[in-house]
């Protein structure tokens, strides 16, 4: 493991000073473990984001497949009742299952 030890500047020496200001010795320092660090904490956050997003995605796919199913089982229950009624043929029983809201065929 690498080591690395903060060096103090000392004013008098404004040829070292001003690149540091600047962000010039900056990067030098931090390279390693600071912004390595830093760099794993956004990829930890931008994944849980990920995460969580695809789960509501999930849940909302769910929810609709369910909704769904519920729609199209109650369309064909509708239709074996209109069964029933003599005057109904099949071509009408499977327009009136087509045209129930939001079922998938």
């Amino acid at each position: 493991m690498k080591t690395e030890v903060l060096v103090v500047l000392i004013p008098t020496q404004p040829a070292r000073v001003a690149p540091l200001l600047t962000g010039g010795m900056v990067a030098d320092h931090c390279s390693h473990s600071l912004c390595f660090v830093l760099a794993w904490l956004c990829i930890a956050v931008a994944l849980r984001i990920i995460i969580i997003i695809m789960i509501i995605i999930m849940m909302m796919i769910k929810s609709w497949i369910y909704q769904n199913r519920l729609c199209c089982n109650f369309a064909k229950k509708f239709a074996e009742a209109s069964l029933a009624v003599p005057n109904r043929s099949l071509t009408e029983i499977n327009q009136i299952i087509l045209e129930s809201p939001h079922c998938m065929h």
